[in-house]
């Protein structure tokens, strides 16, 4: 796992932006995708891609992390904040791998790891995954010891967050297919917990989830 210092935000949002715009114009015959959080760290970068988005590859898939249990229209929805590039990039339905949430919740886990199994083994690759860092050392909707022991063997669960509400997330199993791994914290709040990640990876919900992932990569902005 390794560590990378920016001097303050702007610097990582240029980065992260330069890095996602490489991905999104890969040329590919074969399917392959990128994992998106959501979260309040991208946001910047997803807006500036749908003032100024990019000529895409046919083959691109965007892959949601996670997903709270709301309507795609509500404000806490991942897939509404994602919405607005999907769309300036041109990009159908079918392009985009993510949760229904107008299903009941244990059908909609069920139904997106259904979705990322065909995916995979249909030949779709991973090359690149983004996710958060959350100050309680949680990512993606993983946020303790249960939850990553509940995924073995699947690509995607049902999660109880401790805010209240319930989610489904991605599992490590299904980071275990990502070529690149890259997760991302910002504010000087989350310094203890990302050198905590990266001192002892195993401490953390997050270092547990990317444990055996052997390209990892931690980003951080004070």
């Amino acid at each position: 796992m390794r560590l990378r210092l920016f001097k303050d935000f702007s610097e990582m949002e240029h980065a992260t932006l330069t890095l996602l715009k490489t991905h999104l114009q890969k040329a590919s015959v074969n399917p392959f995708g990128v994992i998106l959080p959501g979260g309040k760290t991208p946001l910047g970068v997803y807006a500036t891609l749908a003032r100024n988005p990019v000529r895409i590859s046919d083959s691109l898939r965007i892959i949601l992390s996670d997903e709270r249990y709301v309507p795609a229209d509500s404000p806490e929805s991942n897939y509404g904040k994602l919405r607005p590039m999907i769309h300036a990039l041109g990009m159908g339905d079918s392009h985009v791998l993510r949760v229904h949430m107008e299903l009941p919740l244990e059908k909609a886990a069920s139904r997106y790891d259904t979705v990322l199994r065909r995916y995979l083994r249909a030949g779709g690759r991973i090359p690149l995954g983004l996710l958060g860092l959350g100050a309680d050392g949680h990512t993606a909707s993983l946020f303790n010891a249960k939850d990553i022991l509940r995924g073995f063997g699947k690509f995607a669960i049902p999660v109880d967050r401790p805010d209240g509400l319930r989610a489904v997330s991605v599992t490590r199993d299904l980071l275990l297919h990502v070529d690149r791994l890259i997760l991302a914290a910002s504010g000087v709040e989350k310094g203890e917990v990302v050198h905590k990640l990266v001192d002892h990876p195993g401490s953390t919900p997050a270092g547990m989830a990317v444990e055996d992932i052997p390209n990892v990569e931690v980003w951080y902005a004070p």
